[in-house]
C-alpha cells in the first residue's frame, strides 16, 4: 500500500473534534486528493508525479472575506515491492519489502474567500516546509500494516506559494444554532508552491547489495504545480 494512504486515518480524530464545536464558530475543515507535478529543476531531476491526500483546518474571521488555518499534506512519488523469503531456512514464507518516496508538507494559510454564496472563490497565500523522505517497510503477503520500518533518507526545505480554487456547496443547514456538521462543500484548487533545495531519492536511487544498502541521492530545488480536489465541511 502507498505510503500517502495511511496518514489519512490521522483527519478522523480532528473532524470529531470539529463537530464537537459550538454553533457560533465558523470553522472549515476539509480532505482533498492532490496531484503534485513537479516543475523545473524538480522536474528535470525526478521526472515523477505524486500522488497523495491533504488536510486542512479554517477559521473564517467574522463576516470578513478572510479565513485563516494550517494544513498538512503527504504525496508518494515512487513506489517499489519486491518478495524476500522470511529467512533462508524458511523459502515457504515470503514477506513483501516496499519502498516509498514521499513528500510531506506543513501549511500556514491565509485565504480571501466570501462568507456567503452557494459558490465561493477564493484566493490563497501559503508558507511552510516540504519534508522529503524515502522509507522502507516490511510485511506480510496477507498484511496491509508493516511491523518493521525504516526512514532510508530525508531532508527538508522551506516552502511557499499561492493558490486559487472554489467552494461549491452541496447542502446548508437552517438552523443557525445547530450543532456539528452544517454545511458540505466540493472544493476544487490549484496550487503552486516554490521550494527551496533539497535532497532526495528518487526511482533506482536506492540499491542493495549483499546485505548493504547504498543512496545516491539527487538535489534541485523542490517546486510543485499540485490540483487538488476534495469536500469541505462547515462546522
Amino acid at each position: 500500500m502507498p505510503y500517502f494512504f495511511r496518514p489519512a486515518r490521522l483527519a478522523l480524530p480532528l473532524l470529531a473534534l470539529l463537530a464537537a464545536l459550538p454553533a457560533a464558530a465558523q470553522v472549515y475543515g476539509g480532505v482533498a486528493f492532490s496531484v503534485g507535478t513537479p516543475q523545473n529543476d524538480f522536474r528535470d531531476a525526478l521526472g515523477a508525479t505524486g500522488y497523495g491526500v491533504s488536510a486542512n483546518v479554517l477559521y473564517h474571521v467574522g463576516r470578513l472575506p478572510l479565513a485563516v488555518g494550517v494544513e498538512g499534506s503527504v504525496m508518494t512519488y515512487g513506489h517499489t515491492r519486491r518478495l524476500v523469503p522470511f529467512s533462508y531456512d524458511v523459502p515457504e514464507v515470503g514477506l513483501h519489502v516496499t519502498t516509498d518516496n514521499n513528500v510531506a508538507q506543513a501549511m500556514a494559510v491565509v485565504r480571501l474567500q466570501p462568507a456567503t454564496g452557494r459558490v465561493r472563490p477564493y484566493a490563497e497565500a501559503l508558507g511552510g516546509v516540504n519534508y522529503l523522505f524515502t522509507q522502507s517497510a516490511i510485511r506480510g503477503t496477507n498484511e496491509d500494516e508493516p511491523f518493521a520500518s525504516t526512514t532510508n533518507y530525508d531532508d527538508v526545505a522551506l516552502a511557499g506559494g499561492v493558490g486559487a480554487g472554489a467552494l461549491v456547496q452541496l447542502y446548508q443547514s437552517g438552523d443557525p444554532k445547530r450543532r456539528g456538521i452544517r454545511g458540505w462543500f466540493i472544493d476544487a484548487r490549484v496550487r503552486y508552491l516554490f521550494g527551496g533545495e533539497a535532497s532526495y531519492l528518487g526511482r533506482g536511487d536506492l540499491q542493495t547489495d549483499d546485505g548493504e544498502v547504498t543512496v545516491a541521492p539527487r538535489s534541485s530545488r523542490t517546486d510543485l504545480l499540485i490540483p487538488q480536489v476534495g469536500v469541505t465541511m462547515r462546522f
